[in-house]
């Protein structure tokens, strides 16, 4: 787990990725009252860890987000945070 300015990141997984590196795959704990709120608050906290998060995906459906700029040393290099609508309304 990475903490930065009260926000902690969680690494799940790293993988190699191609020959230069490593992928971190990685999940925020956020609490939100409204999907809009929860993306809002993943995109701040994802930028306390790295810089140029490339979104990607359909944003009222999911939130996929890589980045190739990840604070996390270890040889990552490069990070993805995913967080899915159905996930988080899910009761």
């Amino acid at each position: 787990m990475l903490s930065h300015c009260g926000s902690e990141i969680t690494v799940d997984k790293i993988e190699p990725y191609l020959d230069k590196g490593s992928l971190a795959e990685c999940h925020i704990e956020i609490e939100a009252n409204t999907w809009e709120e929860l993306s809002f608050k993943v995109l701040s906290n994802a930028q306390k860890f790295g810089i140029g998060w490339v979104v990607s995906g359909s944003v009222e459906e999911e939130i996929d987000l890589t980045t190739s700029s990840f604070h996390a040393g270890n040889g990552v290099t490069i990070a993805s945070i995913h967080f899915s609508r159905n996930e988080y309304e899910t009761p």
